[in-house]
């Protein structure tokens, strides 16, 4: 888990649903055909989903394609917009192989991946299960801080922060580091492949485990620090 995971749950919580931020970028994986019967026109097919911000305040524009011999063709554009009852992203789309179908589509996003379903009338004809694509050339995403535990507990702390980083996709480097000079203090550095990848991470249940684990231990926090890493040893990029 990261420093400013822990700091963005006591001080300003996890991105909101519904925010157009935890869907916007360019997102790729499958959409599989359920119901051919239901849509004979239904193809399996590799998905590239783009979303930018929609006309509309808290709307979302969505730019849906497919992968054929490795090129991206359109598929066609519509916009979305979040449903707070179900807290997935909703639209109408027509379909371009069935004349008359208008199919509904429902996207879920949690993190860096979206599962999704499109149905005719009250039958799912097809799943999605994609990934948010890190931009090709983004800047890795660094941070570096000091937190400080309840007195005494500072092994305690570390090993939570330690257990907690087993599986953090698009994480090169996390080091938790004792303090010499201070008996109750850690430094945490972190390096990200990207900030989008950061960001993601605060979804995954291993995180979400050690940030409920971990908050009674801490004290407070200081000396942080965002930074764009270059490179170095052990980095790779």
């Amino acid at each position: 888990m990261t420093t400013l995971l822990l700091l963005a749950t006591l001080h300003a919580g996890l991105q909101s649903a519904g925010d157009p931020a935890q869907i916007l970028g360019t997102w790729r994986g499958t959409s599989v055909c359920t119901d051919r019967v239901a849509v004979p026109g239904c193809n399996d097919e590799t998905a590239s989903y783009e979303f930018t911000p929609g006309s509309r305040t808290g709307s979302v524009h969505w730019e849906a394609g497919k992968i054929v011999n490795r090129q991206r063709q359109s598929m066609g554009e519509t916009d979305a917009a979040f449903d707070p009852s179900d807290g997935c992203w909703k639209a109408q789309v027509p379909s371009p192989r069935s004349p008359g179908l208008t199919a509904a589509w429902r996207l879920c996003v949690d993190g860096a991946h979206m599962t999704g379903e499109a149905r005719s009338g009250n039958r799912v004809f097809r799943k999605l299960d994609l990934r948010r694509e890190q931009s090709t050339g983004a800047p890795m995403y660094g941070l570096i801080g000091k937190m400080t535990a309840v007195k005494g507990e500072r092994d305690a702390l570390a090993k939570i922060l330690v257990d907690g980083t087993g599986t953090m996709p698009g994480c090169l480097s996390y080091i938790v580091a004792a303090d010499p000079a201070d008996a109750d203090a850690l430094w945490i550095t972190e390096v990200w492949d990207g900030k989008a990848s950061h960001d993601a991470s605060l979804s995954l249940p291993a995180v979400q485990a050690a940030i409920a684990k971990g908050r009674p231990l801490i004290a407070g926090f200081s000396n942080q620090v965002e930074t764009v890493p270059l490179g170095g040893y052990g980095l790779k990029k």
